[in-house]
């Protein structure tokens, strides 16, 4: 009998799923998307229908329909299975119960949970009335499988022990707590419960909302972090939003889980909820590979805390469109959805980019004038730093004109504005991760990479309207003093990367597609002399050097004047 995972692989062939997730574009027998693993300017992801697999010669990457969906979705082996066998209409058979690895006992331990506070709801009016006044249909209720925790300190522990788990089982899947002598007690308890799930819809966590109006007590209550429940990694939510996003091209982030079932209640399925953690690189990852368009709808003063304002500036550095909603005040998307579906989506409708709502914000504080410099260079400086080139900045300065509201001339904007892009990629960097020199060029899938791979290989493919010793003289004119680190570094990956160009080119390079790398190569190589400028700028700046100060920062704005216009071109 023929397993599930070759029937499933007979029904799917590796183009269809990828193009599910991915632009592709044929390239000869193959196919070609930029990678969704990695960032890059020049796609390297490689699909072959022949051998129904896929490659990146930029990161490594590689695998069949099962293993992208896991790292795609972020699931384990078992979660792309289920996505790809619903796809296919293959039907799963498992093996007995007394076989299933522990990590699988997790996760039906996590079911059997679930059923268990969905059944302690329907039978407690009180919490029914609660989420029904929140505006709650039965539907969504049920949809999202929300439940309660009795006010019992065993209730589910000794209900999931007659089912057969053991408490070392109920201990790593976060329902139950050990207390310091050793006794154990529900994690949740007298709380509604809201599942929190996977990309395929197993739970995996729960959030617990306090159905008392007890005092000193957390009104939320999250899962411990465990083997299935890392939360800088799950969005509340997403199972349910993926093709919304897709569809809608745009992903709207709210805080809460209310906020989150009132927005798909509404129509708006493109929704995903933080559920009270802190907005993580690995989240923005996620989405990002959806959309690179997103919606924050938190309230008017999340822009100024530290936590949110990180993940701004990251979302912005990760070339995200990054917007924010403006929500009137003692407001959330669900009392405003609740109020009127209309004036929601107007407010979706009339969402601002993140500087300008920051800067509108800031305004309307009626702060005196140190008091809002002061929070004008700890919110809305960092943002424009995020900005990638200079001419957006110079757009939104003048757009707002925030040089004369603010009284600092532009150039010394800019003064700061750079000053800050160092601070940041500083943070982002760790000490020990820092080279010296070329560290923006060590990308595997980097443009000079590629063009030193067509100089080596110039004897085994063909190059469209352009000779090799003409393309060896211009990569050398925007490289510079570079050219001989570079070309050390690449001729000891010699046969590699001539395995790697006849691969790609196999058909011959074209000039567009030339064009295109010596242009993302020549924004590498600024980007990299930016990046030592600012190094440079930061030690002058400590020892106080005034004249070097000066020096360094007229030469990145020259380097960012050039970026800016290779950007344009």
């Amino acid at each position: 009998m023929s397993s599930p995972t070759n029937e499933i692989k007979e029904k799917l062939g590796i183009v269809d799923v990828l193009n599910s997730y991915l632009k592709l574009e044929k390239s000869g027998k193959n196919y070609k998307a930029r990678c969704p693993f990695h960032n890059e300017k020049t796609p390297s992801f490689f699909v072959s229908p022949d051998r129904n697999s896929y490659y990146c010669f930029g990161c490594g990457a590689k695998g069949d329909i099962f293993s992208f969906v896991e790292q795609f979705e972020g699931v384990d082996f078992m979660g792309a299975l289920r996505m790809l066998a619903d796809k296919a209409g293959v039907a799963l058979r498992f093996e007995p119960k007394e076989k299933k690895d522990e990590r699988e006992r997790l996760f039906d331990c996590m079911e059997a949970s679930t059923k268990v506070f969905e059944a302690n709801l329907f039978e407690n009016k009180e919490a029914l009335d609660y989420l029904k006044n929140r505006g709650l249909t039965d539907e969504t209720i049920k949809n999202w499988r929300l439940g309660l925790a009795k006010d019992d300190w065993h209730d589910l522990e000794t209900r999931l022990s007659s089912k057969g788990f053991r408490s070392d089982e109920m201990l790593r899947a976060g329902v139950i707590k050990k207390a310091e002598g050793g006794k154990i007690y529900d994690t949740f308890r007298n709380r509604i419960i809201f599942p929190i799930f996977d990309t395929t819809k197993r739970v995996v966590a729960f959030t617990g909302r306090i159905l008392s109006n007890e005092k000193d007590v957390a009104k939320y209550l999250n899962s411990p972090e465990t083997e299935l429940f890392k939360k800088s990694e799950i969005l509340y939510g997403l199972h349910a939003a993926k093709n919304g996003i897709r569809r809608l091209n745009f992903s709207i982030l709210v805080e809460g889980q209310m906020d989150l079932l009132m927005c798909h209640q509404s129509g708006w399925d493109n929704a995903v909820a933080t559920s009270g953690t802190a907005l993580t690189d690995k989240h923005l990852e996620i989405l990002k590979r959806l959309s690179s368009n997103i919606i924050i709808a938190y309230d008017n003063d999340l822009a100024g805390e530290k936590a949110s304002l990180r993940a701004f500036t990251t979302a912005l550095r990760m070339d995200f469109n990054v917007k924010a909603v403006r929500m009137s005040e003692s407001k959330d998307p669900a009392d405003l959805i609740l109020k009127d579906k209309n004036e929601w989506k107007k407010a979706i409708k009339e969402a601002r980019d993140i500087v300008s709502f920051a800067w509108e914000n800031l305004l309307d504080e009626k702060l005196t004038h140190d008091k809002f410099i002061a929070k004008f260079r700890k919110v809305i400086v960092p943002l424009l730093a995020s900005i990638p080139g200079d001419s957006e900045k110079m757009r939104l300065i003048s757009m707002h004109q925030i040089s004369i509201k603010t009284g600092i001339r532009e150039e010394h904007l800019l003064e700061d504005i750079h000053k800050a892009e160092l601070v940041i990629q500083s943070e982002d960097v760790p000490e020990s991760k820092q080279p010296e020199k070329l560290s923006g060029l060590e990308s595997g899938a980097s443009p000079i990479r590629r063009l030193f791979g067509m100089l080596f290989a110039s004897d085994k493919i063909g190059l469209e309207g352009v000779k090799f010793t003409d393309l060896e003289k211009e990569i050398k004119s925007i490289s510079g003093d570079f050219y001989d680190i570079l070309r050390d570094k690449y001729s000891k990956e010699k046969e590699r990367l001539l395995f790697e160009t006849e691969t790609l080119y196999s058909g011959g390079v074209y000039k567009k597609e030339l064009d295109e790398l010596l242009k993302n190569f020549e924004d590498d190589i600024l980007r990299e002399r930016l990046l030592i400028k600012m190094r440079e700028l930061q030690k002058f700046e400590l020892s106080k050097d005034e004249k070097e100060v000066k020096r360094l920062l007229a030469e990145c704005q020259e380097i960012t004047k050039k970026l800016s216009a290779l950007k344009q071109s």
